[in-house]
């Protein structure tokens, strides 16, 4: 729909001002190794958007979501395990070595971030995108950098500049819209329902 472009659009603009909010404009046109891991990790997100839908509409009941969660998560650990014994030129003991350190020096962080932001945060997107298309998910989630900055504020006193503030404005705005577009469409498909359901009993 155009309408969900327009509000991507949106989002992108108050992304990207929220992003050069302390850094300042001039610097968009320079790009280095972490904006490309970036734009890498916001595809592999989308494609996870993607094909979430498809699965989650395909499980059936809370077991069902419980193990289509488990099993991702599973998927992705292995693959992290893998990729760090790459890392560690091929030494899986090596590998183990150092993941058992990192895991001792920061304990509570990589619980924290295991348990709550990947596991519980994975299985309540898993549950929403039941009813939530892959285009609407998209855009709620391009609330991110907004709640990471609010988060940044309350948390480590940081504050946004105008460009921030207005990125941020932008995205929520689009966010909403989008949201407030879904809504009235799922509220018609519901009255066109009934009135289907009402003509098949008079029938």
């Amino acid at each position: 729909q155009p309408s969900v472009w327009i509000s991507a659009l949106v989002a992108v603009i108050g992304t990207t001002l929220l992003c050069v909010d302390d850094v300042g404009v001039s610097t968009i046109g320079s790009f280095n190794t972490g904006d490309l891991w970036s734009i890498a990790a916001a595809a592999a997100s989308a494609m996870f958007i993607i094909t979430l839908e498809k699965s989650a509409k395909n499980v059936q009941g809370e077991e069902q979501t419980i193990w289509l969660n488990a099993v991702s998560i599973n998927v992705v650990a292995v693959g992290a395990l893998l990729w760090s014994v790459v890392g560690h030129m091929g030494s899986l003991s090596l590998a183990a070595s150092d993941l058992q350190s990192t895991f001792l020096d920061n304990v509570t962080p990589l619980l924290y971030l295991g348990i709550v932001t990947t596991a519980l945060a994975n299985y309540l997107q898993t549950k929403g995108q039941k009813g939530v298309s892959a285009s609407t998910a998209s855009l709620i989630f391009a609330l991110d950098p907004v709640w990471g900055a609010a988060f940044a504020n309350i948390i480590l006193g940081e504050r946004l500049g105008i460009l921030g503030v207005f990125g941020a404005g932008l995205i929520t705005v689009a966010a909403s819209q989008n949201a407030i577009e879904a809504l009235g469409s799922g509220e018609e498909n519901i009255e066109d329902a009934a009135v289907e359901t009402t003509g098949n009993e008079k029938k």
